[in-house]
């Protein structure tokens, strides 16, 4: 009832002002009984990073709001990310937004524990997400290959061999383990010099 309370609070500012409100959905979700006595014109951002996500899409367009999927790269508590994961993510997140008519998706990269990823981990996520959106249908294999060509061409300007391949088999050799969300031992390796 709190939360609930506190949402209906900044609302009522955000709406004074004649603006629209978007938040993080995922507490709310949680709680069914208070979804329905949402205004309709709060624009809730469904984020989650498991295939739940989907089953998020269809219960806040069954309830008639305009929402956004926002999934992840899959970088935080990583040295060097989790492609497999973030792709996933992503295939739930889109999926999610075609079936049940949400108004788009926001890539989220989260820095977890002081942020021990250095920024490139997430670029071959990105890079995917971004051709993703523009053609769905081209990209329904998460096939990590054209977002690597993309990165070796454009942004690393690779001459020989592949800098963005690297980058994807590091993740996969060292993807996060399920129970803690990150990656150890490397994490915690890097995080000793932050204690």
């Amino acid at each position: 009832q709190k939360y609930f309370d506190f949402l209906m609070k900044i609302y009522t500012l955000v709406k004074a002002r004649d603006h629209k409100m978007m938040f993080w959905g995922d507490i709310i979700l949680n709680h069914p009984e208070y979804l329905e006595q949402l205004p309709k014109d709060l624009i809730p951002l469904a984020w989650g990073y498991r295939e739940s996500l989907e089953e998020d899409c269809r219960k806040l367009h069954e309830l008639g709001f305009r929402y956004y999927a926002c999934p992840g790269t899959s970088s935080w508590n990583t040295v060097f990310g989790d492609p497999a994961r973030a792709a996933f993510n992503m295939q739930c997140a889109v999926k999610g937004v075609l079936n049940f008519q949400g108004d788009g998706v926001l890539l989220t990269d989260w820095g977890d524990k002081g942020h021990s990823q250095f920024p490139a981990v997430s670029y071959p996520a990105i890079a995917l997400f971004s051709g993703l959106c523009w053609n769905y249908q081209v990209y329904e294999n998460w096939d990590y290959s054209g977002a690597v060509a993309f990165l070796d061409k454009v942004l690393f300007q690779v001459k020989n061999g592949s800098l963005a391949s690297l980058l994807l088999e590091a993740g996969r050799m060292f993807p996060k383990r399920s129970t803690s969300n990150d990656s150890e031992p490397f994490l915690w390796l890097s995080m000793a010099f932050y204690e």
